[in-house]
């Protein structure tokens, strides 16, 4: 008996041990492609690598030196990554047909980058705690991007190209900073920032634009400016050392800026 116990004893810390360098590669290249992997505690780390057709993979890790990737070709794309604690980063990459990426990261120092290319492009990023920092990207066809985070040195990105752009990106509070290009479709974009050093900007190019930036207390400054077709802007800025820009150039014109508490400013200049 006290052997058995010492040989399970024996297999328990080897598994243990295994456990501490996690590591995990999955590489496929054509028809059915799919792929999980779960790696629960320390120097986890996870690349996978797909080609063509089904394409589709998970990834969830638990705890310590988080890192990911997955790269993804052609066909029916999907993408998942969730880490949840230390020093998360996750890199994702799609290249065509039924994109979709959804990245989900908890605490530390998180940071995260997608980057679509062509068809039903989507992407949603969240992150919650620490040295928060994103990117997104997007190509062609039906744009989507959503990024929320929640706490510390927040960043975001976005960048859409082509079709039904649309973009989202809500921070909550701490060294916030946004961005978002959209070029030319449908443009939409919405940005939300709530505290701290908020700072923001929009630029979209041409067609269905509209844009909207709610941004509530410190050093709030923004700055949208849209170039042709449907225009539309709002800004709000609630409290602290706001200043705001609209600039807007060709056709249907129409900006509402509304500054409450301390340095407001306000530019608005709309042309045809």
């Amino acid at each position: 008996m006290k052997k058995v116990f010492l040989s399970i004893s024996a297999i328990l810390v080897s598994v243990v041990g295994f456990a501490q360098a996690n590591v995990s590669n999955v590489e496929q290249v054509g028809v059915f492609n799919g792929a999980m992997v779960s790696q629960v505690g320390t120097l986890n780390n996870s690349d996978v690598y797909q080609e063509g057709f089904a394409n589709f993979a998970v990834v969830d890790q638990l705890g310590e030196s988080n890192d990911s990737g997955i790269e993804q070709y052609g066909d029916l794309n999907a993408s998942y990554v969730a880490q949840e604690g230390t020093a998360n980063t996750a890199f994702s990459y799609q290249e065509g047909v039924a994109n979709l990426s959804v990245v989900t990261q908890s605490g530390d120092a998180n940071n995260s980058f997608t980057e679509q290319y062509g068809d039903e492009n989507w992407s949603f990023v969240d992150q919650i705690g620490t040295t928060n920092d994103s990117y997104v990207g997007q190509g062609g066809y039906y744009n989507t991007a959503v990024t929320s985070q929640s706490g510390e040195n927040n960043f975001s990105g976005t960048l859409q190209i082509g079709d039904v752009n649309w973009a989202t990106t809500t921070q909550v509070g701490n060294d916030n900073y946004s961005g978002t290009i959209q070029l030319l479709d449908g443009n939409v974009a919405d940005t939300n920032q709530e505290g701290e050093f908020n700072y923001s900007w929009t630029y979209q190019l041409g067609f269905g634009n509209t844009a909207s930036t709610s941004q509530l207390g410190t050093f709030n400054y923004s700055e949208t400016y849209q170039i042709g077709t449907d225009n539309t802007a709002s800004t709000m800025q609630n409290g602290d050392n706001n200043y705001a820009q609209t600039i807007q150039l060709g056709d249907a014109h129409l900006s509402a800026i509304s500054q409450t508490g301390i340095g407001n400013g306000a530019i608005v200049y709309q042309s045809n």
